[in-house]
């Protein structure tokens, strides 16, 4: 405040004494300023002490009137989190007392930003007013720039590359769902245009939406068509070469186990953690009502209804309580314990089995030979690409990223999304 009344153009913009900056303050030839240190004064929009802060602004109003306590931004720690600790609407750099005091906000000792550690812990390490994948210096850190998407790399090391990440989503979309090339089967065309028309009729003999396919042999028919194969008129003729399930004429395997966790680790016991997956791929929601899974040694099957949307999973936990189980979201109880010694497992419905899987222990068997074996703390995981119809029925041990951790040392996606494996 000493500047707004010592007659000098002090900031050079042409104003002595008078500069907005200081219109606030007490006119010059007063000697002595008030305080800001009651409620009247922390309210009246006066900086009544002259120091530059007005109201709650100034730390003499803090836990006064409306103000709120303050807390310190004065640290080497507390000027670098991103955080504004004392409420004042300043952050880190932006605050006088980290500016003067801290090395942290001195630009001759300001760091870089220019690893995958340095792009991803929250600070901004550079000093450059941007933080992480913000920051034009964290380019080939971060998977969710145009030139990211399309290198081959994992960028931002969450165990995905490229189009696999969904952070490249607004990136790579155009490369699937534009003009000719359009790939309406692809996740990320679900809202274009061009792949929203249905098949509004499913017995006139048109192609209503022009994709080429009519009425029963469109996918837009497939819940309408399904569930007449399996009325008891049959109208579209009977569910000869499909099964049955939730009163749909399935063809193909509706339902896959698609993750199971056979030998949890880190002071989780089988009795606690393990679990098993299944994912709709009916295209339609199912009634999972009726449905038996089974392995060598027991079954149990579904008796209430459970309702599972169109790619959507139900997880069925051997104890379902998160708390004991490592923080899975439960659909169902497992009826039985998966053998950490590699067993097959079953789903079926109607006696129609409708999908089968053997997975390996310490013994060989049918999948043995993709390169895995029995490990704890990481679940048995059906290849992401096959679920979405574009790759090959793949199976691999979940990968140890922080995306795929859901309990200490435990690795496994329950309920979520598979992840990418690679031959």
């Amino acid at each position: 405040w000493l500047e707004c009344h010592d007659e000098v153009d002090n900031d050079c913009d042409g104003m002595i004494d008078t500069d907005a900056e200081c219109s606030l303050c007490p006119p010059a030839g007063v000697d002595s300023f008030g305080d800001e240190d009651t409620a009247e004064a922390c309210s009246d929009g006066l900086d009544n002490d002259c120091n530059g802060f007005v109201d709650c602004v100034d730390f003499a109003c803090a836990g006064i009137g409306e103000c709120p306590e303050r807390g310190t931004e004065d640290t080497e720690a507390l000027c670098s989190d991103g955080e504004d600790n004392d409420g004042d609407g300043r952050v880190d750099c932006g605050e006088r007392s980290c500016a003067e005091t801290t090395d942290a906000c001195r630009p001759d000792v300001a760091g870089t930003e220019d690893t995958l550690e340095l792009c991803s812990n929250g600070l901004d390490d550079d000093h450059s007013g941007r933080l992480d994948c913000d920051d034009d210096a964290c380019a080939d850190f971060c998977e969710d720039r145009e030139e990211s998407c399309d290198d081959g790399r994992d960028n931002d090391g969450n165990g995905y590359t490229d189009c696999a990440d969904r952070n490249c989503a607004d990136a790579c979309r155009p490369m699937f769902c534009e003009g000719e090339a359009t790939d309406c089967t692809n996740r990320l065309c679900l809202e274009v245009p061009a792949c929203v028309a249905a098949e509004t009729e499913c017995g006139d003999g048109e192609d209503n939406d022009l994709d080429g396919l009519v009425d029963c042999f469109d996918s837009d028919c497939f819940e309408t068509c399904s569930a007449a194969a399996c009325a008891e008129d049959n109208p579209v003729g009977m569910c000869d070469e499909g099964t049955c399930v939730s009163g749909m004429c399935l063809v193909g395997p509706a339902l896959y186990i698609s993750e199971f966790m056979p030998n949890p680790a880190s002071g989780i016991s089988d009795s606690n953690g393990e679990y098993l997956e299944i994912y709709n791929n009916s295209g339609a929601e199912l009634n999972l009502n009726g449905l038996t899974i089974s392995d060598a040694g027991g079954e149990f099957t579904i008796t209430e209804d459970l309702m599972v949307e169109a790619e959507g999973y139900a997880v069925f936990c051997i104890n379902t309580d998160a708390s004991a189980n490592g923080g899975i979201e439960c659909d169902g109880e497992l009826g039985f314990v998966l053998g950490n010694g590699g067993e097959t497992l079953s789903l079926t419905m109607g006696g129609e089995v409708i999908h089968t899987v053997t997975f390996p222990g310490d013994a060989p068997s049918s999948l043995e030979s993709v390169g895995f074996g029995q490990r704890a703390g990481q679940s048995f995981n059906l290849n992401l690409a096959f679920l979405n119809g574009s790759g090959s029925a793949l199976w691999c041990l979940t990968p140890e990223t922080a995306e795929t951790t859901y309990a200490a040392d435990n690795f496994g996606t329950p309920g979520g999304p598979n992840v990418l494996c690679t031959p």
